[in-house]
């Protein structure tokens, strides 16, 4: 299933509120599992996806020292 990237456009009719929905790219997943971003207005240009993931704070002391650094 494709997904598509698109801008919201409101707008009225027969006085009715309603939304045009523009698409301007698409999202795919690559044969390696990767996930790109593909603008329709700037060919040729991929836009890598990451997940955000989680640092761990360094291991400190009751001091607040950092327990890894060599002395």
């Amino acid at each position: 299933m494709k997904k598509f990237l698109c801008v919201g456009e409101p707008y009225e009719s027969n006085g009715e509120k309603k939304m045009r929905w523009n698409r301007i790219g698409e999202i795919f997943t690559s044969k390696a599992g990767k996930d790109y971003a593909k603008l329709y207005q700037m060919p040729g240009v991929l836009i890598s996806i990451f997940e955000e993931t989680k640092k761990e704070a360094p291991k400190t002391d009751e001091f607040g020292a950092d327990m890894e650094t060599p002395f």
